[in-house]
């Protein structure tokens, strides 16, 4: 199964009211940032385009695993776009399963398993 990070910006943390503006896929042949509903998002690339079609084919593809950042706000948006990811993983919930007495934040996270990647994109 191959990986691909999956996030979401949003206009604010209300799923019923407020909006996705991108959706984000980092894949080992490179990251991929989609504007959605941004309020520079061209008409043909919005919500039923041919882009918001291959999307849905991404997060509903079962031969790929879509890796989240506390997933569940995430999917609560998406579902509100009749999109149901399937073959979720969530780094928050996986690090509570390793150890549930550490920080979980993406950037505790980072902090926590690639350290080194932090002090060489350091610029002094």
């Amino acid at each position: 199964l191959t990986p691909v990070a999956c996030d979401i910006e949003t206009t604010g943390f209300n799923f019923l009211t407020d909006k996705i503006q991108t959706i984000s896929f980092s894949h080992e042949s490179g990251t991929y940032v989609i504007p959605w509903e941004h309020k520079d998002t061209p008409e043909e690339l919005g919500e039923g385009s041919i882009v918001s079609d291959v999307v849905k084919r991404i997060l509903t593809n079962p031969s790929n695993i879509k890796v989240f950042q506390n997933a569940k706000f995430d999917l609560k948006f998406l579902h509100t776009k009749g999109i149901q990811a399937v073959n979720v993983w969530d780094t928050k919930v996986m690090q509570h399963l390793v150890n549930e007495n550490v920080p979980k934040s993406l950037n505790d996270l980072v902090n926590m398993y690639f350290p080194e990647e932090l002090e060489e994109d350091v610029v002094c």
